[in-house]
């Protein structure tokens, strides 16, 4: 999906298979493309790419996009990748 700041890479996934191995090794693989695509996006005047991993049932009629994105945007440890830059993440409580 793309908006005025970035192009979104959105998976979803079943709730139950998120933290599986093979889900989070292909969440890395999607992590790393967003990185290169944004990478040269960024160099030809383009927009950087975020990669967003939803689990299936945080799907709801009233979630709003920007909710889900803010939500779920992929996340590695304690940090989370933002325009291609990985920075410490903030807890919202």
């Amino acid at each position: 999906m793309e908006t005025k700041d970035a192009i979104y890479l959105i998976e979803t996934k079943k709730g139950t298979d998120v933290e599986s191995a093979d889900v989070q090794e292909k969440a890395q693989a999607a992590l790393e493309y967003c990185k290169y695509a944004t990478d040269f996006t960024i160099h030809n005047g383009g927009k950087p790419w975020k990669y967003v991993l939803i689990p299936h049932n945080a799907v709801m009629v009233n979630m709003s996009f920007e909710t889900l994105v803010r939500s779920y945007e992929y996340q590695v440890d304690n940090f989370f990748v933002h325009a291609g830059e990985i920075s410490k993440k903030s807890f919202i409580s």
